[in-house]
This record gives C-alpha cells, sequence and structure tokens, in this order.
C-alpha cells in the first residue's frame, strides 16, 4: 500500500504514520495523506516457521457433512487437485473425460480437448497452471493444461507422484531410462526438466514426493520386488541419501505410498508397521529432523500386517486437521468411520467423518485427497460406490467432498497505551512479532517499537531506560530474524531530524542499539533498517547528500555499501530503495531505471554485488507495457513478490510473483486482483511455502492471502463467523502460514490493533 492515498485520522503522530496507517477519525471523518514509503511491507517480511499457538487448535467447525459432486465418477478416481477453486480429477475413468475431469459446481465435464491419453495419477498446480503425469506413454510423459490449451511438457513416462516447491516442479515415478534417474525437477521459466541424481541412487517406483520448508525433498516408494520394501531418500542439493530407521515391517512387504510436508515435518504413509528403533506404527509415522514418532498414538484402523491397512493420501486442513485416507478398516467393532479418518488437534477423532468410505463389491480404497482450505471443502477420491451404507449421501461414486470449514483465530497484538493504536510487522520463528504502537512518556504519546511473545511489551520499556539516545526518542521495527534481532528506524528526541537504522536483540536485557551508520562521507544522511537476515546482513535506505534515497546493504565489520541504482552510468539525483533480503543475501526493492529520476523496477541484487551489475537479470522489468513496479520480498528459494503497472494505459497496480532467476520482464504471474476491472492490488509478503499476503481494493482496502492453486481469498472471509474485525491488509506471513497485519477490532473502533491470524 506503498505510494497511495488512504485516510488516516488527522491525530496520528508523524513517526507513527510511516508504518501502516489506516486509522479512522474519530467522527467518522478523515483527511488522506500520501502513504510514506517505509511501510512494513516486505521489509516486515522474513518468513519464519512459529509454533505459537498451534496447541490451541481451531474454533469448532461450522459444518461437517457429505456432500455428493454430481454423479460421482466411473472408475477409480486416483488424483485430485484444487486450481483456481475448480476441482480437478485423473483416474482410470472414460466419461465425461478420457482420465481427467473438472467439477464446474454442477457438473463434471472434460478437461478442453486432447491432452493426456492415459490413467492420470498425478496432478500438480505451479503458476496457475496444471501439471498432469502418469501413465500417458513415452511419446507425450507429461502435460501441463494453462486453462485453455493442453501442452505436452516432456519429461519420463509413468509419474506417478508430483510435488511443487521454489517455482519448480518435481516428479517420480517409474523411469527406467537411460542414464536417468527417478526423480526429475522441471523450471516452467526454461520449460527444462533436471535429473536429480544418478541411476539406482532411488529405487524404482516412486510413489510419493513431499518438500518440507526447508527445500529438503523427499522421496518415498519401494524397491519393485515380489516382496516388496519400502524405502524414503532425501536430496541434499547434490546427491540422495537413506533416511534413517526408514518404513519396514509388513508380512507381505512394505511400501511408502503418501508424504506430505508441514513446516519442517514430514508425515509418511503406506504399508508397513516400524519405523525408528522399533517403534510401532500403522502406516502411518512422523520424521522431525532426525526423530521419527508415531501421530496420534494408536491410529483407529487394523494394523498393516493383520488388517493389511495401507495409508494413500495424507493432507492438512489448517493447522490442526490432518485427513488420512486408503485401505483403513476401522479397528472398532461397529464404527461405520472406515478408510478415511480426521486427526484433531493431535488425536484421533471418533465421530468424523462419519460414515466413511463404503464399496459393496470389489476392492475398496481411498486413493487421493485434495484440500481447498479457503472453501472448507476436503475433496476424497479413490474407488467406492458411496460414503456410508446405505449411501449417504447418494451419488458419490469414486469421489465425495467432505464440507468442513475452519476459521482462522485471530488475536489482538494489544497496544502500549490504552485508546491507542498499534500496527503489526516482523514475525520470527519463535512466535515474536514486532511493531509500533503509541506510548505516554511523560505525558505526551511517542511511537514506540514494540515485541509481542504472548504479550506487548515496549522495547524502549524496561529495563531500557528509553531509546539509542533518551527517553523521548521515537522507533518502530520493520524486520526481524530467527535470533530474536529486530531492526529498525529511531528518530532521536523524535524531532524527525535525526534518523537512524538500527538492529537490536529483544531476548538481551542489556538493551544495547546498535545503529547503522550511512557510507562515509554522507554528512547529512539518514538511514533506515528494513530488513534483516540470519547472517546479520541488513538492508534499507539512506538519504545521500543530495537528499536522495539509496538502497543499503551493512555487513558486520564491514563499511556501509550503496547498492547504487539500475542506472548506468549512475547519479547522486537517481533513486533506490531495499525492501527485503533472503538468508543467501538476495536483495530486492526498487531503483530508477531506464536513465530516469522517475521511472523505477523492481530489482533484484546478488550477493554481495550491486543492483547495476547485471542488468538482464538484476532489472526485474514489468507485466505488459507498465512503466514501473516494486518488489517487496524475496523468499529463500528466491520467488519475489511486489506490485507493477500491467498497462501504460491502465492507471492500477496488480500483485505479482516472479519466478527464480528470471530475467527483465520474464516469469510474472499476475495474481489479479479481489475487484475484477479497474482495482489495485499489492502482494506484502511471500513465505517459503510460496504463500502470498497483501492487500486489494474492492470499496476498500482489504488484506487477501493467495496460493498458488487457491488463488487470492480475502481475509475476512476465512475470520470465525460473528467477527468484529475489519481486516484492510496483511503484511507478513511466515512458513507456517501465520498472518501479521492492522485491523480493526471492532466496528466502531477509531484506530487499527496489530493482529496475528493463525490457519
Amino acid at each position: 500500500m506503498k505510494n497511495r492515498l488512504i485516510s488516516i485520522s488527522a491525530a496520528a503522530p508523524t513517526f507513527g504514520a510511516r508504518m501502516l496507517q489506516c486509522a479512522r477519525s474519530a467522527n467518522g471523518t478523515s483527511k488522506t495523506i500520501k502513504r510514506d514509503s517505509m511501510k512494513a511491507r516486505t521489509s516486515l517480511c522474513y518468513a519464519f516457521a512459529v509454533n505459537l499457538f498451534l496447541a490451541a487448535g481451531s474454533p469448532v467447525a461450522a459444518q461437517q457433512t457429505w456432500g455428493a459432486l454430481g454423479s460421482g465418477l466411473s472408475s477409480s478416481v486416483d488424483s485430485l487437485h484444487v486450481l483456481g477453486g475448480v476441482l480437478y480429477a485423473g483416474g482410470t475413468f472414460h466419461t465425461p473425460g478420457q482420465y481427467i475431469a473438472q467439477w464446474n459446481g454442477t457438473a463434471w465435464t472434460a478437461v478442453g480437448t486432447g491432452g493426456p491419453g492415459g490413467p492420470v495419477y498425478a496432478l500438480a498446480a505451479l503458476y496457475g497452471n496444471l501439471y498432469v503425469g502418469g501413465d500417458l506413454g513415452s511419446a507425450n510423459p507429461n502435460w501441463m493444461w494453462d486453462g485453455s490449451t493442453w501442452t505436452m511438457i516432456g519429461g519420463a513416462s509413468s509419474s506417478y507422484a508430483y510435488a511443487t516447491f521454489g517455482g519448480k516442479l518435481y516428479a517420480g515415478g517409474d523411469y527406467d531410462y537411460g542414464s536417468g534417474n527417478r526423480i526429475l525437477s522441471y523450471d516452467p521459466v526454461t520449460s527444462a526438466w533436471t535429473q536429480l541424481g544418478t541411476l539406482g541412487s532411488v529405487p524404482k517406483y516412486v510413489f510419493a514426493i513431499a518438500v518440507t520448508a526447508d527445500g529438503t525433498i523427499y522421496a518415498g516408494g519401494d524397491d519393485g520386488n515380489a516382496t516388496p520394501a519400502a524405502f524414503l531418500h532425501k536430496w541434499n542439493g547434490t546427491a540422495w541419501s537413506p533416511v534413517a530407521f526408514g518404513p519396514s515391517g509388513g508380512t507381505s512387504g512394505s511400501t511408502v505410498r503418501a508424504l506430505t510436508a508441514y513446516g519442517n515435518d514430514l508425515y509418511v504413509g503406506g504399508n508397513f508397521t516400524t519405523v525408528g528403533s522399533g517403534i510401532a506404527v500403522r502406516g502411518l509415522a512422523k520424521l522431525s529432523g532426525s526423530t521419527w514418532s508415531a501421530v496420534g498414538g494408536t491410529p483407529p484402523w487394523l494394523p498393516s500386517d493383520t488388517g493389511g491397512s495401507t495409508v494413500r493420501a495424507i493432507a492438512w486442513n489448517g493447522s490442526s486437521q490432518m485427513y488420512v485416507t486408503g485401505y483403513l478398516p476401522n479397528s472398532t467393532s461397529g464404527s461405520t468411520m472406515d478408510h478415511i479418518f480426521i486427526l484433531q488437534n493431535g488425536s484421533w477423532s471418533t465421530t468424523v467423518p462419519n460414515p466413511g468410505l463404503y464399496k459393496q463389491n470389489g476392492s475398496l480404497s481411498g486413493v487421493s485427497l485434495a484440500v481447498d482450505r479457503f472453501a472448507g471443502k476436503v475433496y476424497v477420491g479413490g474407488s467406492f460406490d458411496s460414503v456410508g451404507n446405505p449411501p449417504n449421501p447418494p451419488g458419490t461414486l469414486n469421489v465425495a467432498v467432505w464440507n468442513d470449514f475452519r476459521p482462522y483465530t485471530i488475536v489482538d497484538l494489544g497496544t502500549l497505551s490504552a485508546n491507542t493504536y498499534s500496527y503489526g510487522g516482523p514475525l520470527n520463528n519463535n512466535g515474536i512479532a514486532g511493531g509500533v504502537s503509541s506510548a505516554l512518556v511523560n505525558g505526551s504519546p511517542k511511537d514506540h517499537a514494540f515485541h509481542w511473545n504472548g504479550g506487548i511489551e515496549d522495547l524502549q520499556g524496561y529495563p531500557c531506560s528509553g531509546g539509542p539516545w533518551g527517553v523521548n526518542d521515537q522507533t518502530s521495527v520493520s524486520g526481524a530474524n530467527d535470533a530474536n534481532i529486530f531492526v529498525g528506524t529511531a528518530d532521536q528526541g523524535g524531532s524527525g531530524t535525526y534518523w537512524r537504522g538500527f538492529y537490536r536483540s529483544v531476548s538481551d536485557p542489556s538493551c544495547t542499539w546498535t545503529l547503522l551508520e550511512p557510507p562515509s562521507g554522507w554528512t547529512s544522511a539518514r538511514t533506515e533498517a528494513l530488513a534483516i537476515n540470519n547472517s546479520l546482513i541488513v538492508v534499507g535506505r539512506c538519504t545521500n547528500n543530495s537528499g536522495t534515497y539509496r538502497a543499503m546493504r551493512w555487513v558486520p565489520s564491514t563499511p556501509t555499501t550503496d547498492l547504487q541504482t539500475l542506472n548506468s552510468p549512475d547519479q547522486p539525483s537517481y533513486s533506490s530503495e531495499a525492501f527485503s533480503i533472503n538468508k543467501d543475501g538476495y536483495v530486492v526493492g526498487r531503483a530508477n531505471a531506464n536513465g530516469s529520476t522517475t521511472v523505477s523496477h523492481a530489482f533484484r541484487c546478488s550477493p554481495g554485488g550491486l543492483i547495476k551489475d547485471d542488468p538482464t537479470h538484476n532489472d526485474l522489468g514489468t507485466i505488459g507495457t507498465g512503466l514501473s513496479s516494486t518488489a517487496y520480498a524475496i523468499n529463500d528459494f528466491r520467488q519475489i513478490v511486489g506490485e507493477t503497472k500491467i498497462d501504460s494505459q491502465y492507471p492500477y497496480n496488480h500483485a505479482f510473483i516472479k519466478t527464480p532467476d528470471s530475467t527483465t520482464g520474464q516469469g510474472f504471474t499476475d495474481l489479479g486482483a479481489l475487484l475484477i476491472g479497474y482495482a489495485n492490488s499489492a502482494a506484502n509478503c511471500i513465505n517459503n511455502r510460496g504463500q502470498v499476503v497483501g492487500y486489494g481494493s474492492v470499496t476498500s482496502d482489504t488484506g487477501f492471502i493467495w496460493q498458488d492453486d487457491l488463488g487470492m481469498k480475502k481475509l475476512q472471509d476465512l475470520l470465525p463467523s460473528g467477527s468484529q474485525w475489519t481486516i484492510p491488509g496483511a503484511y507478513t506471513i511466515n512458513d507456517q502460514g501465520v498472518i501479521v497485519g492492522s485491523g480493526y477490532p471492532c466496528p466502531t473502533c477509531t484506530y487499527p490493533h496489530a493482529y496475528m491470524m493463525m490457519p
């Protein structure tokens, strides 16, 4: 929402207004000002996983019922995926489409013409496109559907598993060919396939792939022998290695059939009885780092060795609801819950989903799951006649939907003084959030940075005796790393004339403020720190002697670096700003381009380099004929988000996501807007799972979350029924999907409060 006209109260103080201003006036009137560019956008976004509040669970679902999808599908449904609110199903059926169909809300229809010519076993979404694999023949092994056209993308035949992460597609299956391997990656920017590892480094059949939040790739399956042995391997960036004490056991062999990542934890499903050092399981286990454990105690289905139970699919619906399906006969006599179960807050439900899957004759199994988290729908596919016996509801042949809306939990982070405001900022993996709030100092309001760890605390309060210079200083924080080091900006004496960026550990009782100085010779400069990574590299901006903002990088024990601009030769009148830095040191922001002081483009700067070093790579360009763009966040896999003009005649900006390492003007995906037509949107932050948050204009600014498969969703629609909150924007999202921003706790509230939303 940078550089946009917005409404704020006339009483809002100037330094606080530099953060995410959205305050209402008490009498309902307001004045408009232009938002200053030190806003908590990506500068507030350094994405980390947090565990806080996960134990709190979720509100009770509004409804939990089975639903039919038309008359179902005529044969086994082996893969399901939701893309943009549309459900796609793949399998062995022939109508209404050959092996693949889409649900339009009232009926199943074919997916275009042409396309896959064999059973579909793998579906995935990437940048708004659907990828399709299966036993499709060596001439046409993998396909992409862009919503209107099928394109064959090559690769290897017999793909049984897909996963997407960091802007790439990972595929596995039975790839017995030449010198290749059974795991491949596909880059949609270059349209190139790359093999991961040498032939034989992964056993024969790959049935499942998953990628944890730290980027570790796991592959599972079996060795293809008559009595198969399960395998679970992980990729370290250069080679595959077996996971120690992986799944084993079973009277007729073992196999891994399902892998699902949740943060850095890996959930493993299949047919096996043991993991770790003799831990007994029933085809389902959890791997946390190198530690194995059972899931939810003893699952409510028969053991794999006596009941033949096999877990075929695992999916999460929010932070504390995990769905499991497969051939899973209930171990409780008389229970109608069969073949699909829910783990809720760490315990297996004894009541839902009820009834389970049913088949009168032939082999029964749940095979696939797909979750539309935003719509509250969980889809299950496989080989079954109905859900329950007698059928309830009718028409659930091989596919059904479980309606289970789970609203987010929202927490008010509070304020430092009563009847004032607060603005949400950074969030790290220790559950510590930050921002700025009004505090009373000797009876006068001052903007103070705060940190929040279950309660709001003044960064200038006890045991500190004010800011870097004294009690009248004003401060704000804009970024954090997982060592609990916050970065921000301090205003000496609250005068608005002398500013310095700083970093400080919020867990250090010595209250040491480390000020970030300008380059040598910049005598009139003021510095602002906006983001920090785990290597303690800080980026932000600084005014030069001409009063022009320049992007800055501060490295410990190294002179301050002016990152310069996209113009060459550079001039002091050209401006730039750095808003985000990832773990490897890639920096993004915006900078003057095209030899102009009025045209700015989003930039990417390589670790240790300057913005102008590689014009083709560092100038991200714009979408279409748009003239300007800004990059606000970069995740650890070099996906970039921000906002861009999309047409030289179109006066609005759209949020974008850009693929890793793409060149000028290439690799953009327009995320669109919440309101079709003339409306703004901007992407403030992206986490390592590829989830994006920001704001879009409807009748007023509205916060959104975007996922590649689910599209853009208003945060307002994810709140519990009866919530009084209004959410005008979202500014940070971590790897667990926890969101921090600012909003109004009640319809008549005058000032915004920082909030935290938890899935």
